[in-house]
């Protein structure tokens, strides 16, 4: 099991991960609910026409689940905001960090994409 250390940037519904001299775009959507423990959920999908919205035959990568307060109300969607981002290259699961704190977890569903 080996750990992959990179960093994400987030400007409005483009979500990029630097990693290892790569880089990989997708279009990043949060639901509208939030669980019981004040999380909620988001996916990332490679938008080939970037129009934003996913349509029929456009992959999910990555489905995550992040801090509400977090998303809400501490991350601007009009700047570009960054972090780290840790990823385990044989599960595909992955934590994202803000400021330092890990504020979400989640899986790659899509490897062949992310590790092309």
């Amino acid at each position: 099991m080996a750990r992959i250390k990179g960093t994400w940037d987030a400007y409005k519904d483009d979500f990029i991960v630097n990693y290892n001299g790569d880089r990989r775009i997708g279009t990043v959507a949060y639901s509208d609910k939030v669980d019981k423990r004040g999380y909620v959920r988001a996916r990332v999908w490679h938008d080939i026409d970037q129009d934003g919205i996913k349509d029929r035959g456009e992959k999910v990568i990555a489905k995550y689940k992040a801090d509400a307060q977090s998303i809400y109300y501490e991350l601007d969607y009009y700047s570009n905001e960054t972090g780290d981002i840790t990823i385990d290259d044989e599960t595909g699961r992955f934590g994202i960090f803000y400021d330092g704190d890990l504020f979400g977890r989640g899986k790659i569903l899509d490897m062949d994409y992310f590790f092309d």
